[in-house]
């Protein structure tokens, strides 16, 4: 049996997220204080009192999501459960690279903090939106984008056989949505501040690569998949990079999850809020072929430590 935790990102944030695990134990909470002090927000009561609309804005929930989903993991840990293999949605590459020993705490939240930081700066720019496409596979997108340019519309998340996800200029996303309904598709504007993962936030990818410059990455202690590639990557360097291009570059998730599962792994935990990436690996995978599990609450992790049924180390 082999484990991969998987991290969410932007998107899978509610009110009153890791709460559960915050009043139970110290670890957690010293976790959500670090961020609190890095990122000079108090990070608990961001996450679970909110209100949503401040809880979303990009620079509050980037450094509050990490806090929630590390604060999974080290409750997963504690409990003896371990993963062989990790990988995060966008954001969620970064508690991933934390859970595999390639950022240390501290600076898993300093480099989520500027991420979170320069992407905003960049998004209020040059603004654009997202439109999330269903219904329609890959190739009949890549169809449609095949007739505008970089800067109109662009390829962002490539989520799962029938879930994609597209940044644009918000005109240009209008034109395409009637398009995708002419296809029999759907298209669904998504309630975001900035078009993520394409070219209309360059001027954040190159302030990021020169910070991330300063910040030491380590080797790898669990094999590590990434967004850009959809593949394994275990030289620090070349991580760096992948992290600093992953800001402009598509996530292809789809064939991540289904590279992951090609290389042995067939238990999948998603380790934070809500279970969005559950779901799109349960659309993406044979039946049969994994069992997929989300956990965020102590009692959910107890159960899983049963349900996966082997002794864990």
């Amino acid at each position: 049996m082999t484990i991969a935790f998987v991290f969410p990102g932007q998107g899978s944030q509610y009110v009153g997220m890791g709460e559960d695990l915050w009043e139970k134990f110290s670890e957690i909470r010293d976790i959500f204080e670090l961020a609190s002090e890095i990122c000079d927000r108090d990070m608990a009561k961001l996450c679970f009192e909110g209100p949503m609309e401040e809880l979303t804005q990009t620079v509050n929930l980037q450094p509050a999501l990490t806090a929630v989903d590390i604060a999974v993991f080290t409750c997963l840990k504690n409990y003896k459960i371990l993963p062989q293999v990790v990988a995060g949605h966008s954001l969620g590459e970064y508690p991933a690279l934390y859970a595999a020993g390639i950022l240390g705490l501290e600076d898993t939240f300093k480099v989520v903090k500027k991420r979170a930081e320069l992407m905003q700066e960049a998004a209020e720019k040059n603004p654009g939106g997202m439109l999330a496409i269903v219904k329609l596979d890959i190739e009949q997108v890549k169809e449609i984008l095949s007739d505008y340019r970089e800067g109109e519309a662009e390829l962002a998340n490539y989520n799962s056989p029938a879930q994609i996800v597209i940044s644009g200029k918000p005109e240009v996303l209008n034109e395409i949505a009637q398009r995708v309904k002419e296809k029999k598709g759907r298209g669904i504007p998504l309630r975001v501040s900035g078009a993520w993962h394409s070219s209309f936030i360059r001027d954040a990818q190159e302030k990021f690569r020169e910070f991330l410059e300063e910040i030491k990455f380590n080797s790898p202690q669990r094999q590590v998949f990434f967004n850009v590639t959809s593949l394994p990557e275990t030289d620090p360097q070349r991580i760096k990079a992948l992290m600093w291009k992953q800001l402009c570059a598509p996530v292809l998730w789809c064939e991540e999850v289904k590279n992951m599962h090609g290389k042995g792994v067939n238990v999948f935990v998603e380790a934070g809020p809500k279970q969005v990436l559950k779901n799109l690996i349960e659309k993406t995978l044979p039946e049969s072929s994994f069992k997929a599990f989300a956990v965020e609450k102590e009692l959910e992790i107890k159960r899983l430590r049963g349900g996966v049924k082997v002794e864990l180390p």
